[in-house]
């Protein structure tokens, strides 16, 4: 009955990226699974991409610390970049690169973590998005750059500031719920999925923030 954490080494997307898309899409209609956001955010609440050392720190990719490692720097980096197109289109994807050292870059994911569960960290979350002024050509898009289409409505339950009577040392809190419905290429529904966010902005600057997968029901 205590709260806990499952962590997963792998994922189910991950097998797209060593699979053809033809042999993926029979599976996905052997289990009956209409669209992949239900093995995606429909199954997990984020996804961290630890990116291969052989992108951006090249002097420290070896296969002498790993028996089953066999692939060379160039191979890892193409598996590494099939891996992650693979996860986008998750609304928590968290992407670690190899800008510091290993000891900070686990750090960097300890902190997310702690964030992810609503523990205090003073992380900052970093959210960008861009008004198109006109809609895309999505046929122009090069092979290699991977996309999702959704329909987002995210609904706020409510929002309080510190004179709204919030908790102590609390400034701002709000809640909202989202569901996320993924559109095929052909401008198709394909299935949603659902969230819960609740979010607390301490006055020491500290975000705390939680987050959980709900049912459609629930939503």
């Amino acid at each position: 009955g205590k709260p806990a954490v499952l962590l997963c080494d792998r994922g189910l997307m991950d097998g797209s990226a060593y699979m053809k898309e033809e042999d993926w899409n029979k599976l996905m209609q052997k289990r009956e699974i209409s669209c992949v956001s239900e093995l995606r955010e429909g199954r997990y609440n984020a996804v961290f991409h630890l990116v291969t050392a052989a992108e951006g720190a090249e002097e420290y990719y070896t296969l002498e610390n790993n028996a089953v490692r066999t692939e060379s720097p160039e191979l890892a980096k193409s598996l590494d970049s099939m891996t992650l197109n693979a996860w986008v289109g998750h609304p928590s994807l968290k992407i670690f690169d190899n800008s510091t050292d290993f000891e900070t870059k686990m750090q960097r994911v300890v902190e997310e973590t702690a964030r992810l569960v609503g523990l205090p960290t003073h992380l900052q979350k970093v959210t960008t998005k861009f008004l198109l002024k006109k809609e895309p050509d999505l046929s122009a898009f090069p092979k290699e750059v991977a996309y999702q289409i959704f329909d987002v409505e995210k609904v706020y339950l409510y929002e309080e500031n510190e004179d709204d009577g919030c908790q102590e040392n609390v400034l701002k809190e709000y809640s909202f719920i989202r569901k996320r419905t993924s559109i095929r290429k052909s401008g198709e529904e394909s299935g949603s999925v659902y969230g819960w966010t609740s979010v607390q902005k301490m006055k020491d600057g500290q975000r705390i923030e939680k987050k959980r997968i709900i049912t459609k029901r629930e939503y």
